[in-house]
């Protein structure tokens, strides 16, 4: 059974952003269980399917998703996992931001069997 291997990793940006890496962290932490069903369904399609993949979404000051990107990824034939994984930041909800700035976030998701 494949997995998502290891924990996310957070890069921090120098902008202000309204909501804290915490804060963001806690909401993709409650997703992963949709993330790993996206592999697992994507590794039907490619039983060798791993690598790493870097997202990068805008959250709202309002806490909504506005647009999620792939701004990196090494897995070969992975289309239908980013998409995936796409959707579901796509449906997170975060927390309102108190100083009322939005929040760019990026992410690296690694992808393989244990």
């Amino acid at each position: 059974m494949g997995s998502v291997i290891g924990g996310a990793t957070y890069s921090e940006s120098t902008k202000t952003e309204g909501l804290t890496r915490e804060q963001v962290m806690k909401i993709v932490q409650k997703h992963q269980g949709q993330i790993q069903q996206c592999y697992e369904r994507s590794l039907m399609d490619d039983a060798n399917l791993a690598g790493r993949a870097e997202f990068e979404w805008e959250i709202s000051a309002q806490g909504s998703v506005t647009s999620v990107s792939v701004k990196e990824s090494n897995l070969r034939n992975g289309e239908k996992l980013l998409d995936c994984v796409k959707g579901v930041f796509k449906k997170m909800a975060f927390p309102s931001a108190k100083n009322g700035a939005s929040t760019t976030p990026t992410i690296g998701l690694p992808f393989g069997r244990l």
